[in-house]
């Protein structure tokens, strides 16, 4: 039983299982070449290797726009030949300004770069039949593509919506352990941050962004699926967006240490409230890969409500202003953090 769960977690690793999508997509490809008498099965074993992306939805957003592409690189090739016919410096204005007219395309859409390889090959050394030429190569580019896809969603299939979801889950699983070092920090519990940086959460937040717009083309209506939409939304992102800029916050208030009697006064209380938010990020992460509902946040809060109140009676007798205007700029981060935790939790609803 350990050895299958080692076995299921690596072929599940991200490089192990594209690898494998990748073969599959690439022998399918050249069956399906074979199998329709392709005049040349190169094309659509190229577009298959090329296409596969690391989760369904981004596999068919790529298949799509290399088959919009070749088309119209074709198109536009084939009329350019048409126009010029002859051999020799023929070949070269044609080739010239085909390219540059699908330059000037993808400028504005670059997922249709791959229209260039179609038009400059085409111009440059076009089939005696131009247009069944120019569409064979098309079709031999969509038989590739499709390859990709089908091959993607057999061969051990990552949903975009799921792969979205962990990504944002691991971002907000890191902020929960970044505030709490942070306040551990600004009591001396901890020498030293020991957590990534609020650029990796953001990077982190990034690409599930990215992942979250290739998931658009795995959209279904439910009538048809039965199936749940995902738990990213834009007001998600928006939320976490908050709490990575929240983190950037508390980073800086983690630089400055309370003096020694300050500390130890609040101590137990900050040591808690960091446990707390940690945990609860912790949680809502967990519910956010496994769609469960939303999580109790009323235990964070009368912490925080603890804190706040400790904070007002000590800043009022505290001697030094440095102290207090740190008590103060605490409090403060603290509230701002748990109004993003309540409002990310607020989205953990679980969809009806």
């Amino acid at each position: 039983m350990h050895l299958n769960f080692q076995f299921r977690q690596f072929i599940q690793l991200n490089s192990i299982r594209t690898t494998l999508q990748t073969a599959a997509a690439v022998l399918l490809a050249y069956l399906c070449a074979v199998l329709l008498s392709l005049e040349d099965p190169s094309w659509a074993v190229f577009s298959a290797l090329f296409v596969v992306q690391a989760n369904v939805g981004g596999t068919i957003g790529s298949a799509l726009w290399r088959i919009s592409g070749a088309l119209i690189g074709a198109i536009i090739a084939v009329l350019l030949v048409w126009l010029l016919p002859e051999a020799g410096w023929h070949t070269v204005v044609a080739m010239l300004a085909g390219v540059s007219l699908m330059s000037l395309v993808s400028l504005r859409y670059p997922e249709l770069s791959y229209g260039l390889v179609t038009v400059a090959i085409i111009t440059v050394a076009p089939d005696f039949q131009l247009v069944e030429g120019a569409l064979s190569k098309v079709a031999a580019i969509a038989v590739g593509s499709c390859s990709a896809i089908l091959a993607c969603m057999v061969v051990l299939p990552v949903s975009a919506h799921r792969s979205a979801e962990a990504k944002v889950a691991e971002a907000i699983r890191l902020c929960g352990h970044a505030v709490a070092d942070c306040l551990h920090c600004t009591i001396g519990t901890s020498e030293r941050k020991q957590h990534e940086s609020e650029y990796h959460v953001s990077k982190r937040l990034r690409d599930a962004w990215l992942t979250w717009h290739q998931s658009t083309m795995e959209d279904v209506p439910a009538r048809f699926t039965g199936r749940r939409s995902g738990r990213c939304t834009r007001a998600l992102f928006s939320h976490a967006r908050r709490l990575q800029e929240d983190l950037a916050l508390v980073e800086r208030i983690g630089d400055r240490r309370l003096s020694d009697p300050v500390s130890a006064q609040h101590r137990e209380c900050l040591e808690a409230l960091a446990k707390e938010i940690e945990l609860r990020l912790h949680d809502i992460s967990v519910a956010l890969t496994q769609r469960g509902a939303k999580i109790d946040t009323q235990a964070i809060w009368s912490l925080y409500k603890r804190f706040a109140d400790e904070v007002d009676r000590s800043a009022a007798e505290a001697e030094d202003p440095q102290d207090r205007e740190q008590l103060w700029a605490i409090k403060w981060s603290c509230s701002v953090v748990l109004n993003s935790v309540e409002a990310i939790n607020g989205e953990l609803e679980p969809a009806r």
